[in-house]
């Protein structure tokens, strides 16, 4: 391996060391039994199947933008899933539910969020709280990989 490849490469780990989880990978066994622990708004299934992969494009203070493999769940009035928003508060990965989407989503606002939809009237992020995002089937089987970031 050349020079430069080993820089490169020593330079990526350091980056992910650094910042934490890669946004693109998958659930680690770590995240797999932190979802036992779930504080949920009972809208999570933690024993739902991953079946697709979610990756997480842009986190802005008002939206989310991912990026996910077309999903073959069952469609009902125009969505196939919801949207799931779990946020790291005293050491427990607290949320759930907080918007619909539809196959061809790339994207969702946080207004539900910050208006109060279910679990999120008690529960807000501030800027730096370690987040993960999921999206689930309506029939709660299926769900993608979670993906982390920092509220920003």
């Amino acid at each position: 391996m050349s020079t430069k490849t080993n820089w490169w490469n020593s330079l990526v780990e350091f980056i992910k060391k650094l910042f934490g989880k890669d946004d693109t990978q998958p659930d680690t066994n770590d995240w797999k039994t932190e979802l036992k622990k779930i504080e949920s708004d009972n809208s999570f299934s933690n024993s739902a199947e991953i079946t697709h992969k979610l990756t997480l494009s842009k986190l802005t203070h008002d939206n989310v933008y991912f990026g996910s493999d077309k999903r073959n769940w069952e469609v009902k009035d125009d969505c196939d899933g919801e949207a799931h928003l779990f946020i790291l508060k005293d050491n427990k990965w607290q949320g759930g539910k907080y918007d619909h989407v539809r196959p061809s989503s790339t994207s969702r606002d946080f207004k539900n969020v910050y208006g109060g939809y279910g679990c999120f009237s008690k529960l807000q992020p501030v800027i730096g709280d370690k987040v993960a995002f999921i999206l689930i089937s309506y029939n709660k089987k299926y769900r993608t990989n979670a993906v982390f970031s920092s509220w920003k």
